[in-house]
């Protein structure tokens, strides 16, 4: 069987790990954490395996499966990650990565999309809506986003 995968991608604090999570424990699926060069930004965060510049560096390549840079700060992850089914939250840069490096894999590619989205910076997000398997809105409650995500994303693995 092909390693699956429901990619979330959004902007910045629009839900994602709040919905990776959600997935994650209502659907059993484990969460891919990216490795990050960044700085924690404060001592208890958690998402990320944080990694120096050096350890980013010497990854072989051929063992990253998706990477991205922000800035200065390398995002990526690796083949060892990978399980049956994984949630991931990742950009749209390591989503096509994904997509057109590892054609084995069964992708299903979630975009939220928050009401502060079209006030937000959309260099980062040019892909259309129907490139996406689904498009969440998450502009209400944070029930009514479980609801919307779970109509959409629930079907394919309950």
């Amino acid at each position: 069987m092909k390693p699956q995968f429901i990619l979330i991608i959004g902007e910045s604090e629009s839900g994602k790990s709040l919905l990776a999570k959600h997935l994650s424990e209502k659907y059993n699926i484990p969460i891919i954490e990216s490795y990050t060069t960044r700085p924690r930004r404060h001592p208890k965060e958690t998402g990320h395996t944080f990694v120096s510049l050096e350890e980013y560096q010497n990854t072989p390549k051929s063992e990253i499966i998706a990477e991205t840079c922000f800035g200065e700060q390398y995002y990526y992850a690796t083949k060892d990650q990978v399980k049956d089914t994984n949630i991931y939250i990742v950009d749209e840069k390591g989503y096509l990565m994904l997509r057109d490096k590892y054609t084995t894999l069964s992708l299903r590619v979630s975009r939220i999309v928050t009401k502060e989205s079209s006030r937000r910076k959309r260099d980062n997000f040019v892909l259309p809506y129907d490139t996406f398997s689904c498009v969440v809105f998450n502009n209400g409650t944070k029930d009514e986003f479980f609801e919307r995500a779970d109509e959409i994303v629930g079907k394919y693995y309950e």
